[in-house]
């Protein structure tokens, strides 16, 4: 009785044992495949380089937040890959031919491993230059989209941003309804091969051409045509001053984007002092663009939606690239 009680008790913890084994099993089984699916999310990174045209511009910056913050709502709502926004550096300020070379120069690295992103964003300075980089870049796997700026004869997947043609027949518009008389205009520009600055030129003035047709009093352009400034804001405003000088007369200049206002040393205060019945009408609406024509600073503005273009151009990515979701320009 004695030997039988004894495997009866062996065998009881023999059962135990066995369950607490399983039971470890399970757990250490379980564990291996959370560490598992743990790592594979780390391997699965999309670091994206965003190009900007120049570096400090507001407008850039908004763009990268936006990026920034849909980067974040995607590692935080989900598990199968990770994404980065980096706004790449290129020690220069205004948008010209030495920014088209900074931007071909930041492709390469990115070509030819330097830096290392699966993912390129870039607004184009010049598009018949930057096209041969792009195709190249695609050649090697990496996912390119152009935003703000575009690139149309490239093989890049997707363009965001927005409709320049309707911009500038935006800022004629709203140069009717500010200042409805009529009379001599200037038009200043950034970089001259950059595409999204032609179709705003040429937006604006088709919409005041065919306007023209409809009304006695009508605005008409200088006869010098339209002044460039390289995107600095300083070139801007220079321009604005050339503009006055050759054309005292004139009624109102028309920057196509931000660059004049967004001077840190108040040039666009003292201009606007200086011609208090020159009107203004100004393509973006950064904040501080904003807070200026709030003040009477500034008669109009014609704005994009930065943050919402870095949120899409983030989305478009992913959804090509991971998805695999057939994109178009947006």
């Amino acid at each position: 009785a004695f030997v039988l009680r004894i495997r009866r008790d062996f065998k009881e913890d023999y059962n135990i044992l066995t369950e607490m084994s399983e039971a470890l099993i399970s757990l250490c089984l379980i564990t291996l495949v959370t560490l598992f699916q743990s790592c594979h999310a780390i391997e699965t990174t999309y670091r994206i380089a965003m190009i900007p045209k120049a570096m400090n511009n507001s407008f850039f910056d908004e763009v990268h937040a936006g990026c920034l913050d849909k980067a974040r709502k995607y590692n935080k709502t989900q598990s199968e890959f990770h994404v980065e926004c980096d706004m790449i550096d290129l020690n220069h300020t205004t948008e010209d031919d030495i920014a088209s070379e900074k931007q071909i120069e930041k492709v390469k690295e990115i070509i030819y491993g330097t830096t290392y992103y699966e993912c390129i964003a870039i607004s184009v300075n010049n598009a018949e230059t930057l096209a041969t980089w792009i195709d190249e870049a695609i050649s090697d796997k990496l996912s390119v989209v152009t935003f703000d700026s575009d690139a149309p004869e490239s093989k890049r997947m997707a363009f965001v941003g927005t409709n320049n043609t309707a911009f500038g027949q935006m800022l004629g518009k709203v140069l009717i309804q500010v200042a409805p008389a009529g009379g001599k205009y200037s038009i200043v520009t950034g970089g001259s091969d950059a595409l999204n600055l032609r179709g705003r030129v040429e937006g604006l003035r088709q919409y005041l051409k065919v306007e023209k047709n409809y009304r006695t009093q009508m605005w008409e352009e200088v006869d010098a045509g339209e002044f460039g400034c390289n995107g600095s804001s300083e070139g801007c405003l220079q321009a604005m001053h050339q503009s006055m000088e050759l054309y005292p007369e004139q009624k109102a200049i028309i920057p196509v984007g931000a660059w004049p206002m967004l001077d840190k040393d108040d040039g666009w205060l003292s201009f606007v002092n200086k011609y208090p019945n020159v009107t203004t009408i100004v393509g973006d609406a950064t904040d501080k663009q904003v807070e200026l024509t709030k003040t009477g600073k500034n008669n109009g503005l014609v704005g994009q939606m930065p943050y919402e273009m870095g949120e899409l151009l983030v989305e478009t990515l992913i959804n090509s690239i991971h998805y695999k979701k057939q994109v178009e320009n947006n």
